[in-house]
């Protein structure tokens, strides 16, 4: 078992201790263990029927095992249709069905969790400093090159956050040694800013690169005034037992694949 796995109530999980110290503030990253899904998803797939191909019943089984977890109802849990861009929605009641489309959520309402799906892409979860503000954010490298880390610091600004007092944890992802990317996705990054080089090195490949992304999404957190970052740092494609991650399900060459949620709340 992974030295940072840590436990609510008996849900594996990953926790950020900058968030933890908030009193207020409930969070986790959960991992592939705990749910009730079978095969290529077990155990805790929360993805999207239609692209995970898992069992819509064994699905919303494993939302209800979060929502037990942070001690909600599942009307609570807010989850938004991402992809890949930089539009934030601002969450002021249950879930709704289709899901909103965005790549953040932000809340001010107490007793309503925000969760986002990743399975190698970046989750980053926010609170204002107050408490009485939370975000939740997929930044994958599209969405992160859109601007969707440096929108929702923004946005949660003016929305009244103090922005010296935002705290932020950047949660599990696919790391630098298995992230290997072409030159086309290097050169979009630098060209935006010379700095981001530092996230990249050579790959054994010509022309490719291999690409730190969650190393990335904590400099842009920096860069945008936050100064209270955590990064968790566990490789998604790795730790195959603990964590699903799209590109080692490309490697192997499957056609299902799971995903994790991440999840922030202000409790009530």
């Amino acid at each position: 078992m992974h030295e940072k796995l840590q436990n609510m109530g008996k849900l594996p999980c990953f926790m950020a201790e900058n968030l933890s110290k908030m009193p207020q503030i409930k969070h986790f990253f959960t991992t592939r263990l705990g749910g009730v899904s079978r095969a290529e998803f077990s155990s805790l797939n929360t993805g999207l029927p239609e692209t995970s191909l898992d069992d819509p019943a064994d699905i919303e089984a494993n939302m209800n095992v979060i929502c037990k977890s942070f001690g909600i109802a599942r009307s609570r849990l807010f989850t938004v249709k991402q992809v890949h861009e930089k539009d934030i929605y601002v969450a002021t009641g249950g879930m709704m069905n289709p899901e909103p489309v965005a790549d953040a959520i932000i809340t001010q309402q107490k007793g309503l969790a925000l969760g986002v799906r990743t399975a190698d892409c970046v989750p980053i979860l926010l609170s204002a400093g107050s408490g009485d503000m939370v975000a939740a954010v997929h930044a994958g490298w599209p969405s992160t090159y859109a601007g969707i880390i440096q929108a929702t610091v923004k946005k949660m600004v003016s929305m009244g956050a103090d922005l010296n007092e935002i705290v932020a944890s950047v949660g599990p992802a696919i790391a630098e040694g298995s992230y290997e990317v072409g030159k086309e996705i290097f050169l979009q990054f630098t060209q935006q800013s010379y700095e981001y080089s530092a996230y990249f090195r050579k790959a054994e490949r010509a022309e490719h690169y291999m690409f730190n992304l969650s190393g990335l999404a904590a400099k842009i957190l920096d860069n945008a005034g936050v100064r209270n970052i955590e990064h968790i740092q566990v490789d998604t494609y790795e730790n195959e037992d603990l964590l699903f991650s799209h590109r080692r399900a490309t490697h192997n060459e499957q056609k299902k694949e799971g995903r994790q949620l991440s999840v922030i709340m202000i409790s009530d």
